[in-house]
């Protein structure tokens, strides 16, 4: 773990998706402090972004703003690390490049999510919704709670987190995860752990300088962890 956050380089990992008019409420015609996105609950802060944003005064009044709309806890993160021209949280990069990239280049995304290739931009957690893919748990509130026969791929996952298991339901699969977490980490194979592949995120990427257009792994960038493979448009000729 310590060597994805140092693979990370000081920058911030969330999930990044355009805003839902919807989700404005009581809201919808009243200037937000900052450009509001779309993201998850879960986020890789690094410290310095965290001291920041506790005490600046336009994340209170974005903290306000977004009590009035629907789901804030899936507005904060991005919002607040989205704009660094006008909010200039450590770590933080321009959302809206990420936006622009989706738009304009259908590329494929990848077919392989591991920690030796990512595949993905956002690593704050691993959750699967109904309408994306087999899940051989059960589905409550439109996600997975995953069961013994999603432990094998979630091993191989390159998320932090896994979202959801309950003890209450097929435990085997708690209890199966967490013995083999325990084994990994006592193994002698430990140390030859890389985090290479973290280093090579496109937020991180992105944070070091270069531009949406000079990434390594552009295509990392084109699913948010909301997506719907059947609402996908994408050149399959395309990489």
């Amino acid at each position: 773990m310590v060597r994805i956050f140092k693979a990370l380089n000081g920058s911030i990992n969330t999930d990044v998706s355009d805003y839902e008019v919807n989700r404005y409420k009581n809201m919808e015609g009243v200037l937000p402090p900052i450009p509001i996105y779309k993201s998850s609950m879960s986020v890789v802060v690094p410290r310095e972004a965290a001291d920041f944003v506790i005490v600046n005064p336009r994340v209170k009044k974005l903290l306000s703003y977004l009590r009035k709309t629907w789901i804030p806890d899936e507005s904060f993160w991005t919002t607040v690390s989205g704009s660094p021209a006008l909010l200039p949280v450590p770590g933080a990069i321009r959302v809206r490049d990420i936006l622009w990239l989706r738009k304009h280049f259908k590329l494929r995304p990848p077919d392989v999510n591991t920690v030796d290739s990512i595949g993905t931009s956002y690593i704050g957690r691993y959750q699967v919704w109904g309408w994306q893919k087999d899940c051989y748990g059960k589905i409550k509130d439109f996600s997975c709670v995953f069961g013994v026969e999603d432990i094998e791929e979630i091993m191989t996952r390159p998320e932090l987190i896994a979202h959801k298991l309950y003890l209450e339901f097929e435990p085997a699969a708690f209890m199966c995860m967490f013995k083999e977490i325990r084994q990994r980490a006592a193994s002698p194979d430990a140390v030859k752990f890389s985090a290479k592949s973290y280093s090579e995120m496109p937020t991180v990427e992105l944070l070091k300088g270069k531009t949406i257009t000079q990434l390594t792994h552009p295509h990392w960038l084109i699913r948010d962890s909301f997506y719907n493979p059947e609402q996908e448009e994408i050149d399959r000729a395309v990489l």
